[in-house]
């Protein structure tokens, strides 16, 4: 996937805590959140992101070759704070959110009582000033597991939905996605725990994107039948079994790895050349990601072989002549001073859907 990586000279790795501004990193310097890719080239170690003044102390620990996701709000500005305990800890930054989206100032955490491990627990999204449950369209939630060295299990769903838990890598896994809301406005969480009495996977709220945005999710996912690919060769692929539009600016995806043993699993831009280090996932586990497709709506996918497949989650249809909720960065160059604009294509005055593929959005697929 197109990414930005920040120079590792550029960064402390002292395993403290520091707060960087990303300004020359960014699109859109009015951006709201940005999203990030973490992974290590080398042996295990340890790193974080939060948002400026959190207080936030978990951490993950990156094993060689794999990676996490995150999500960060920029608050108004363009600082982030971040942790690293080795150099060769790469800080990706894969997208920016636009103002289509609602955040809180800080994630807010899901408590979850250790008596209702294994329950589905129906959650009802904070609102921000006036907005209405009917106002969202999907709802941003970001997932941790804290245990060592297995992970625990995860599902967050639209309320309804016959979805199943999801393994999440242990003490590395962290990921974030967009949840549908059912008719009444909610949507559920569960995690299996930890011999049901501790809090291993946590899970916040991040925000929510507003129906102003052409977010979609999808409430049942289907696999795309990936099995018997074989290898971690890119493959040219274009989604089947579910009604994705072409010209769709962004298409969320779940990577789920079967297998007893850390397999890849990656999805990238058509043609793209970047993303070939820390593409790993965990055993039994997963990772969540975004993809923009090409006007045929193809993009390339990496699986080492038949346990590895992919659900998609959400996506965000075109919207002419308007922003997108998320955009995908296109620029892969490491970048140490600033950075142009996306050249967007335009005809008649109006944006080409085609070219607006190159912006991402967060969806809801309602």
């Amino acid at each position: 996937m197109p990414e930005r990586l920040i120079p590792s000279g550029d960064l402390t790795h002292d395993s403290a805590w520091h707060t960087i501004d990303i300004a020359q990193y960014l699109d859109n310097q009015d951006a709201q959140a940005v999203t990030f890719r973490v992974y290590k080239t080398s042996a295990e170690s340890f790193a974080g992101l939060r948002e400026v003044g959190s207080t936030e102390v978990d951490i993950v620990s990156v094993r060689s070759a794999m990676f996490f996701i995150d999500i960060i709000n920029l608050k108004g500005g363009t600082e982030i704070e971040y942790r690293s305990a080795n150099i060769n800890i790469g800080f990706s930054i894969t997208g920016e959110l636009s103002s289509n989206a609602q955040l809180h100032p800080f994630p807010i955490l899901l408590d979850v009582d250790g008596d209702d491990f294994d329950e589905f627990l129906l959650r009802t999204p904070t609102l921000i000033g006036n907005d209405q449950l009917s106002d969202i369209t999907g709802v941003i939630v970001k997932i941790y597991n804290a245990i060592w060295p297995l992970g625990s299990f995860f599902f967050v769903r639209e309320a309804g939905s016959m979805d199943g838990l999801v393994g999440l890598g242990g003490n590395g896994g962290r990921l974030w996605t967009v949840v549908g809301i059912n008719e009444n406005g909610n949507y559920e969480t569960s995690t299996s725990g930890s011999g049901g009495t501790d809090e291993d996977v946590k899970m916040w709220e991040v925000g929510y994107f507003k129906n102003i945005a052409a977010i979609h999710t999808v409430k049942n996912k289907e696999d795309q039948g990936m099995t018997g690919t074989g290898g971690a060769n890119w493959i040219e692929h274009k989604l089947n079994g579910i009604s994705v539009p072409l010209h769709s600016q962004s298409i969320g995806l779940r990577i789920h790895n079967a297998n007893a043993s850390n397999r890849a699993g990656y999805v990238r831009n058509l043609n793209d050349t970047t993303a070939n280090a820390g593409r790993i996932i965990f055993t039994i586990s997963c990772q969540s990601m975004f993809v923009s497709p090409n006007a045929a709506g193809f993009f390339e996918f990496a699986g080492f072989n038949s346990s590895v497949d992919f659900f998609v989650e959400w996506y965000e249809s075109t919207v002419i002549a308007k922003p997108p909720s998320v955009k995908l960065i296109q620029d892969s160059r490491s970048v140490s001073a600033s950075i142009t604009d996306l050249a967007v294509t335009k005809s008649n005055g109006i944006m080409d859907p085609r070219t607006v593929s190159t912006h991402l959005e967060q969806p809801n697929v309602r």
